[in-house]
């Protein structure tokens, strides 16, 4: 009789914290509080993530995570790309310096050749042309890779005398 009295004049309302208050008055008048989780608001983050929001940073995440992983794909071609061009510009440097310091000057014309190089085959073709001065040479090689890919050029000019 006394718990059907108690619950009869209980008295519901929400303090500025937004929790549930519930007021009892007790036979003598005096009024305890009892505060109470309001579950319908606080009961979402007690308990973590819903299965929606998991996917959705799970989603989230594999785009990062591909992005970055497209990102070293790219990385890594740069730098085979970039190693070949500089392999290649050696090997033109290699053959021009060969022509410019050689006691007889290069024949005029195309000439063609390999070099072995960083383990590769390098295709060379060197093309050496009169200029406006008789006694000056210019000397153009091109280098490509075993694929025929340009990977290199380089244009010297030498003395066409043999000093």
């Amino acid at each position: 009789m006394v718990d059907r009295a108690i619950r009869s004049s209980r008295a519901k309302s929400r303090d500025r914290s937004g929790a549930q208050v519930s007021r009892l008055r007790s036979t003598r008048t005096v009024w305890v509080s009892i505060i109470s989780l309001d579950f319908a608001r606080d009961e979402r983050g007690s308990r973590g993530f819903t299965l929606i929001e998991m996917m959705v940073a799970l989603a989230v995440f594999a785009l990062a995570a591909l992005a970055l992983i497209r990102l070293e794909g790219a990385t890594i071609r740069g730098a085979g790309i970039l190693d070949s061009t500089l392999t290649g510009q050696i090997v033109a440097r290699n053959v021009a310096i060969e022509a410019v310091t050689d006691a007889k000057p290069p024949t005029l014309g195309i000439a063609s050749g390999t070099e072995q190089n960083g383990g590769k085959a390098w295709r060379w073709t060197r093309n050496v042309a009169a200029t406006g001065d008789s006694r000056i040479l210019k000397i153009d090689v091109t280098v490509t890779d075993g694929d025929g890919r340009p990977a290199g050029r380089l244009t010297m000019i030498r003395s066409g005398s043999g000093s």
